[in-house]
């Protein structure tokens, strides 16, 4: 069996730029995607926190430290430049790679420049732990 995780999450980045009835596509700092583990050409989700618009856009690489973030959206998907955005990417993993899998959780400062974005350490599976270890994980 297969699952589809979270594979990073980019939060709080702002819009910059945005262009309607251009073929959907999101434009982000290199630097950004390189923290994020986002290749250009990638799938994500886009959710903007201002207007509620979620949709489906391919990743382009935006200027190494510019702090782009542009939008070509189509139709009814609307945001302004300033708007606030969380970006989500996905893989397809084995059952037993998805117990383990840590998202990459990318944070950014006003201007989109990366704050953190290590990625979370792996936690070992209940059956993979010593046994104290395992108690003490029951306890609240």
């Amino acid at each position: 069996m297969h699952r589809t995780v979270v594979k990073s999450e980019i939060s709080n980045i702002r819009v910059t730029h945005f262009w309607l009835n251009d073929p959907a596509s999101i434009t982000i700092d290199q630097d950004v995607l390189d923290a994020a583990d986002i290749l250009p050409g990638e799938v994500v989700s886009v959710l903007c926190e201002i207007s509620g618009m979620r949709s489906e856009q391919h990743v382009v690489a935006g200027c190494r430290g510019s702090g782009t973030v542009a939008i070509k959206a189509v139709g009814g998907q609307r945001v302004e430049p300033g708007d606030r955005l969380v970006v989500i990417s996905y893989a397809l993993v084995t059952d037993a790679e998805a117990r383990r899998f840590a998202a990459r959780r990318v944070g950014v400062d006003g201007a989109n420049r990366v704050v953190h974005g290590a990625a979370q350490p792996e936690e070992p599976a209940a059956e993979d732990r010593e046994p104290a270890a395992q108690s003490a994980a029951l306890r609240p």
